[in-house]
């Protein structure tokens, strides 16, 4: 948006400190005080105006579809982003951050929401109250284990029902991982332990300097026989990194590194370490010649920063020797080959990070970032080619997870003012919302 007096009022109203924020009189004030648009295509322009209309249709075909039966178990698609007045309209015309609202967000009678609400009942409660740390599903995609700040969850995402709490009397854990094969790893200050598919243990690693040691960031390869963690003192520099067998019980690599953050390739042999306060944030490691083969930043950018900086959290193709990193100071996402530690594919990605994944066959990469002024959601790229499979506002929020089956992405979007996060699942195909859990 250009700069000017609405750039500045939008720049206000958007501000985290209430207290900042322009009160209802002031922006009316301001607003009219501006001067209204040439009248040659009414008071909006000519293609916003088309856009309401063709929302407008589109709204129509959705109500009338409700109507229309649907076979047992399917669920009628809802449109992507369905505009619900005019001055949303104008909101997502000025601010492209404005997610347009979708039809179960209409407003409704005040009356018919308090009786829904008082016969729902305890349904009503918000799933993650907390916020969402992860998702992952089953091996055979059927359900999805879902990592909230208070513990983890088991659902069958396709009908939004919860299966199962299985770890609620397990030793307090910070950290979730689940295999291919269908065994998952849990890590707190009691270790880390291991458990089948049916969440019996089956193995447990408590080794290190000091009592309560603090385990976190778990990791596993692809055939689930290596486990990667971060464990260390509380409060202290005091940590190192492992890689362990926990079949045979083995520890096949181990530094002592200060890292916040660990991922295991799929193959087991490359490991990526972060820290957000260290410089470089990432290194990448081959673990069979213990060699640094990428940083980041690189001696170009050392020492620069970003209102957004943090852990830098990447994701490895499952298929291609290949690493994607998000780049929060040219605003960038780079694929890096493995084997010669280049640069591979460089794409445009404005915004702050939040979560990378690869599709099952490798061949799309998935970004989620959060709204802003500049962007909302995050992209889709074509790994082979770099280009973007997608354009515009999206809603690939948080955390994008795609399904093994590629039957759809699940994102986190979180609820604004709270900490409760709503899971949402996309169609792979359009990146529409097909339904969510909340």
């Amino acid at each position: 948006m250009p700069a000017g007096t609405l750039h500045d009022l939008l720049a206000r109203c958007l501000a985290k400190d209430p207290a900042a924020r322009p009160s209802a009189d002031e922006i009316v004030h301001v607003l009219s005080s501006e001067p209204l648009p040439s009248a040659e295509h009414g008071w909006l322009p000519a293609h916003v105006n088309a856009e309401i209309g063709e929302r407008e249709r589109e709204l129509h075909r959705v109500v009338s579809a409700e109507h229309t039966p649907h076979p047992v178990g399917e669920e009628p698609r809802r449109p992507f982003l369905v505009t619900g007045a005019v001055v949303t309209a104008v909101a997502a015309m000025i601010a492209t951050a404005a997610v347009l609202p979708r039809p179960w967000e209409q407003e409704t009678d005040p009356a018919e929401s308090l009786g829904a609400a008082e016969s729902e009942g305890s349904d009503d409660e918000p799933s993650f109250p907390e916020g969402v740390y992860g998702m992952q599903f089953s091996a055979d995609g059927d359900n999805m284990y879902v990592h909230a700040a208070d513990r983890v969850t088991v659902w069958d995402w396709r009908e939004g029902e919860l299966l199962d709490s299985p770890f609620d009397d397990a030793p307090e854990f910070f950290s979730f991982d689940l295999a291919e094969p269908g065994h998952m790893a849990t890590a707190g200050q009691g270790g880390v332990h291991v458990w089948d598919d049916q969440h019996e243990h089956l193995a447990s690693f408590d080794g290190g300097p000091g009592e309560g040691e603090h385990h976190d960031s778990l990791s596993f390869s692809a055939d689930g026989s290596l486990l990667a963690f971060v464990h260390g003192e509380p409060e202290t520099d005091d940590a190192a990194v492992t890689v362990w067998d926990w079949e045979e019980d083995t520890v096949v690599w181990e530094d002592d590194v200060t890292a916040m953050g660990a991922d295991l390739s799929p193959t087991g042999d490359h490991l990526a370490l972060n820290h957000p306060n260290e410089n470089p944030r990432l290194w990448v490691i081959d673990l069979e010649s213990d060699e640094i083969i990428h940083e980041y930043p690189d001696e170009e950018h050392a020492g620069s920063t970003h209102d957004g900086m943090g852990s830098v959290r990447v994701a490895f193709s499952p298929t291609e020797p290949l690493i994607a990193v998000p780049d929060d100071i040219r605003e960038t996402t780079l694929l890096i080959d493995l084997d010669s530690g280049e640069v591979d594919q460089e794409m445009d990605s404005p915004g702050i990070p939040r979560g990378m994944q690869f599709s099952s066959d490798g061949s799309v990469l998935f970004s989620g970032r959060s709204e802003g002024i500049s962007v909302s959601g995050g992209y889709m790229w074509d790994t082979r080619t770099g280009e973007e499979m997608v354009t515009g506002d999206t809603l690939l929020y948080q955390v994008p997870t795609p399904h093994p089956d590629d039957e759809t992405v699940a994102v986190v979007e979180s609820v604004e003012g709270s900490d409760v996060d709503v899971i949402l699942f996309l169609d792979p195909d359009n990146l529409r919302d097909t339904h969510e859990i909340n």
